[in-house]
């Protein structure tokens, strides 16, 4: 992480809700519980198995469900530092936690999330600076007490449909994926990132979810030919790009669509657009 010391401090003013309107600074936000995507729905129409993956971290969910599909390697990145922090302690418990652990941890059956003692199971499965912030959180904080309370709810955010690594089977077949997948962790915003990769970098997928809603104006008007220029030069040949899409959303650019191949509907009208890097085969010389 670039600065683990400022990640910590704001953590705590975050998830203590100790920090003011105005006080929290531009690169954090707080972290999402739930994605408010159709990833059972949609991730699985693309051919993620033994690729190389690129997805946004956002609340942790679209690492687990990819991990469901067995890619080669997810590389997750996030301009929000406690973005990454979450996804990494979501991996963590789904290595570390039975289902019923699991799904207790995440509060499904019960109010009381995230409980300092199932913390406790996880904790040997972070990384070590995931590991001394969420200790921090937990042993100077009062994250288990008041965590309901905290990360972002409502309507608009919550999970459209059950992740399909919430149901057990699948569970089960996550847990034994993730841990012979390479994951790896970026605290970048999106062009920064992708400028950022080795120049010998190339994947298959990138699932950009809706980056697009929350750019600023003069980043959403360059956006799509980011995407088709920047973003598909390390692309390999017939990968795709995924960016999601809500017509009935505040930020909805109907002139987004047409700078797109092709597009998946989803339920509520939603729909995830997609960038094709086709193969360029050379006509036969007879």
């Amino acid at each position: 992480m670039k600065n683990l010391t400022k990640d910590i401090e704001v953590g705590l003013s975050i998830l203590n809700l100790t920090a003011e309107e105005g006080q929290i600074p531009d690169e954090y936000d707080y972290p999402y519980e739930n994605t408010n995507e159709d990833l059972s729905i949609y991730m699985p129409q693309f051919p993620i198995k033994n690729g190389t993956i690129i997805t946004v971290a956002g609340s942790g969910d679209q690492q687990l469900q990819i991990a469901k599909e067995k890619p080669k390697s997810i590389h997750v990145f996030d301009r929000n530092p406690l973005a990454i922090h979450m996804a990494k302690l979501k991996t963590a418990a789904i290595k570390a936690l039975t289902y019923e652990e699991f799904i207790s941890f995440l509060g499904i059956k019960s109010k009381k999330r995230y409980r300092l003692d199932e913390y406790y199971k996880i904790r040997d499965y972070l990384d070590r600076e995931s590991k001394y912030f969420w200790d921090k959180m937990y042993l100077d904080g009062e994250f288990e007490l008041r965590h309901a309370y905290l990360l972002q709810e409502g309507d608009d955010t919550a999970n459209k449909g059950p992740n399909n690594y919430m149901i057990e089977r699948n569970f089960n077949q996550t847990k034994r994926n993730i841990c012979d997948i390479e994951i790896a962790y970026y605290d970048e915003e999106l062009f920064d990132f992708f400028s950022k990769l080795p120049n010998d970098f190339r994947f298959d997928i990138a699932f950009l979810s809706n980056i697009y809603d929350w750019l600023p104006k003069e980043k959403q008007n360059i956006f799509a030919e980011f995407v088709k220029s920047e973003v598909s030069e390390k692309l390999n040949e017939n990968g795709m790009i995924a960016a999601y899409s809500c017509p009935k959303g505040l930020y909805y650019d109907i002139e987004l669509e047409s700078e797109f191949d092709d597009s998946i509907e989803l339920p509520d009208n939603d729909k995830v657009l997609v960038y094709k890097k086709l193969k360029v085969t050379t006509p036969k010389r007879w």
